[in-house]
């Protein structure tokens, strides 16, 4: 172009006239441009995302499109789709049932919105796989207020009754915190032979490439996001993960929220409950969080003495199974039958109840603190004095159960 252009500067020293040299100037402008198109160069806006991008960092994090605003695909020479944000392809993801084999079973199979973000079929403890012949062997744990817990690591805490201070787990995603972040354990369902029991990770990608977000799902990780498996995985986990980051899982919208805001207040049995629930009932000492928001966990993990579930273990088909819970990932002797401690947010839309589901309603849970159950499943192990010791009235219980009640959020 720069020798076209100098060659027209001598013809117009030559004698050319202006009018003539204005003109040619401009047939070799289009003829530029024209070749430029026809060899494929597409000069891109600042906010698209070139092909070469795989949208995620070398540490598994995405790196979203600077303007995350609708915006069109220049990579095409067609209109198409505004481009999603991060978490609504996110919430696309959660709710394909195309994700599973055989088709049929999504996250929200077992992690309903409006049913407690857990699975609605109360009457079972346990989900049903997408094969429709396993039955997973826990309770499916509710989504709300789960990214409020802090990540998987070992933290100094003073032992709840001696005061004596050790190291422990603290923090981590499903019950036995074997996943460290909520990425992390978004990952695993989609291969689980008791959930969605994808055989594969590149299965996965094929079936997120023929979703009706595909395109967009390209538009935020790059053209060949499908051809890498890993990658892809690894950016549905991280939509996921935006999805539920979203306000709507952690909306502290409860009567307990608006009773300390000054905006409302208890009833006499909710206040009675309140009290016995801080006080001699001891349901705090392991239902409080350390600091900030008030999610009714102090993330560590606890053998509370619960009974295995009959049900749940005919569901299985094996009667001598024993959940391990945590020793199940450390392989420590002295953390079999210790899970997280659940928030009590939304206790009341999230039965049923323990991590095999082995109580149906909310006054079964607080008889059992109250009066013990025999056998536990994984008996002696540093299960707490006091379960079973309470001493509570048949009013105390009720009271208990109506302060939880105040819990759940509008």
């Amino acid at each position: 172009m720069k020798r076209s252009f100098s060659s027209s500067q001598s013809k117009c020293s030559s004698g050319v006239s202006d009018k003539s040299y204005k003109l040619l100037t401009s047939v070799i402008v289009l003829l530029s441009l024209a070749g430029c198109f026809d060899s494929g160069v597409v000069v891109q806006g600042e906010n698209s995302v070139g092909a070469s991008e795989s949208g995620i960092d070398q540490n598994g994090s995405t790196n979203p499109p600077a303007n995350d605003s609708p915006s069109s695909d220049n990579n095409s020479g067609q209109n198409s789709s505004p481009l999603l944000s991060l978490s609504q392809l996110g919430e696309r993801i959660f709710s394909d049932t195309n994700l599973s084999s055989p088709k049929g079973q999504s996250c929200s199979s077992c992690h309903t919105p409006g049913k407690g973000f857990v699975d609605p079929d109360v009457d079972q403890p346990s989900s049903l796989g997408a094969n429709g012949g396993n039955f997973g062997t826990r309770n499916s744990s509710t989504l709300f207020y789960a990214n409020q817990i802090p990540e998987f690591q070992i933290v100094e805490r003073p032992h709840p009754l001696t005061q004596i201070p050790r190291d422990v787990e603290f923090g981590g995603f499903f019950v036995d915190g074997r996943a460290r972040t909520l990425k992390e354990q978004a990952k695993e369902p989609f291969f689980n032979e008791k959930e969605m029991a994808l055989p594969s990770k590149r299965e996965l990608a094929i079936r997120l490439e023929s979703g009706e977000y595909s395109k967009e799902f390209q538009a935020r990780f790059g053209q060949t996001i499908f051809q890498n498996p890993e990658l892809a995985l690894d950016a549905a986990a991280s939509a996921l993960a935006a999805f539920q980051n979203e306000q709507k899982f952690s909306p502290f919208s409860s009567k307990f929220d608006r009773v300390k805001n000054g905006d409302s207040d208890f009833t006499s049995a909710e206040s009675r409950g309140e009290a016995l629930f801080t006080g001699r009932a001891l349901c705090s000492v392991c239902h409080t969080s350390p600091g900030g928001a008030e999610i009714f966990s102090d993330f560590l993990y606890h053998n509370v003495g619960a009974p295995r579930n009959l049900t749940l273990l005919n569901n299985i088909g094996d009667q001598s199974f024993v959940d391990l819970g945590l020793g199940s990932k450390t392989g420590n002797p002295a953390n079999n039958g210790q899970f997280r401690t659940p928030t009590l947010r939304n206790v009341a839309k999230t039965a049923p109840y323990m991590h095999n589901g082995v109580f149906k309603n909310l006054r079964e849970v607080v008889e059992f603190y109250n009066s013990g159950a025999e056998p536990p499943e994984v008996p002696g192990n540093n299960i707490p004095p006091f379960i079973g010791n309470l001493f509570l009235s048949e009013t105390d219980v009720n009271d208990i159960v109506a302060f939880l009640h105040t819990l759940t959020d509008k």
